[in-house]
């Protein structure tokens, strides 16, 4: 879990990540990842608005997506079946990768 800009008053705030397949051709998959801050409103969670977020790269250019901010340096490994490394690819600046 990640440090939580701009909690909310009752300081319950979260972020949480998730991993997409977004596609998959013969020879290359393409993940992407990303997440999502949410505010506990009562007995109840609630996807934080991006305009909600403190000024900056997060809120600009959301926390998904092409055009989010890099969550910074991350490698994407394709595991076979008995679970060894037969492909990786690293993004630095941006939050999806082919590999």
């Amino acid at each position: 879990m990640q440090p939580v800009p701009g909690k909310d008053d009752s300081g319950e705030r979260r972020f949480e990540p998730f991993v997409h397949l977004v596609d998959v051709t013969e020879s290359a998959a393409l993940v992407a990842w990303g997440g999502f801050f949410l505010t506990r409103e009562g007995d109840r969670w609630r996807v934080v608005d991006d305009e909600e977020l403190p000024a900056g790269r997060r809120r600009e250019g959301g926390t998904i997506g092409v055009q989010s901010a890099s969550y910074g340096e991350a490698r994407a490994e394709v595991l076979d079946l008995t679970g060894s490394v037969v492909a990786s690819a690293d993004a630095g600046d941006r939050n999806h990768v082919w590999v």
